[in-house]
């Protein structure tokens, strides 16, 4: 439905309650903590979860009772003070402490380490001027260094839809707000999962959700396939994309009938 620009934003969030998919709570406090507690009670790896969120601001207001509640669960181990570059800004730095089984999110490429901007995983130890980060995806842990000045490091618990693109998780929460939302930011954060997707906002942002959703970005860019004038050609891409998916589990009913026979001969 996100892809059909004849769908209003209203129409999109009533589909989402339809669906299960919304936490409608009386404060934006509140829906936050509806998020953290239905994050926290998730039993999935935390790799296999994606917290989304506009702002820096909102990304702490969930990173920090997150964390709190796992160093009161005692998930947490020792703790390291390091100076991070914070937001877009540059020489903005701030002192934050990391813990061991910390999940970080790299904020800068490091071709020498193998690790690319935007890349996450979990601390496992400090050594006196480096610490292992086992990746996301990868079997080893890497040895990461640690500068006294400034370390291209965050948490990774939570990150903006803008840096979510191109990333898929089981488990989605989104924290909706009405400021500077975009139908192609509630497409970003719809389309993170095709298991468990839930928004989360209060009831007024709620109401300034389904008129973000109305609006599309003024920037030309792949998100163009969402705007009206180009209706034909989004739809041509989801047929083709269906097309395409149709023809690849032909191919596996074809495979899966020949070994079934091969069993049988075998029998």
């Amino acid at each position: 439905a996100f892809y059909d620009p004849t769908k209003t934003g209203q129409e999109l969030v009533a589909m989402m309650k339809s669906q299960d998919c919304v936490e409608q709570t009386k404060t934006q406090q509140q829906a936050i903590a509806k998020l953290v507690g239905d994050y926290r009670a998730n039993s999935r790896d935390e790799k296999d979860r994606l917290i989304l969120a506009r702002t820096h601001q909102e990304i702490k207001a969930i990173t920090d009772p997150i964390r709190e509640k796992r160093k009161e669960a005692g998930e947490l181990g020792a703790s390291r003070i390091l100076n991070v570059q914070v937001g877009e800004v540059k020489g903005n730095i701030e002192a934050r402490e990391f813990c061991e089984n910390d999940r970080v999110r790299f904020t800068q490429n490091n071709k020498k380490l193998g690790i690319a901007n935007g890349h996450t995983g979990t601390i496992q130890a400090f050594g006196e001027k480096t610490m292992d980060v086992l990746i996301d995806g990868q079997a080893e842990a890497v040895t990461v260094p640690i500068s006294d000045k400034e370390n291209s490091l965050d948490y990774g618990y939570a990150r903006t839809c803008h840096t979510a693109q191109g990333l898929g998780a089981k488990s989605v929460y989104w924290l909706g707000s009405q400021s500077g939302l975009t139908r192609e930011m509630g497409l970003v954060a719809f389309t993170r999962t095709k298991e468990q997707f839930k928004l989360y906002a209060s009831e007024s942002n709620m109401e300034g959700i389904e008129r973000g959703l109305d609006k599309f970005s003024a920037k030309e860019s792949a998100m163009d396939l969402l705007k009206p004038h180009d209706a034909d050609m989004s739809r041509q891409r989801i047929e083709n994309a269906f097309a395409r998916a149709n023809h690849e589990q032909a191919r596996f009913d074809i495979r899966k009938k020949a070994q079934t026979k091969i069993v049988e001969r075998v029998q």
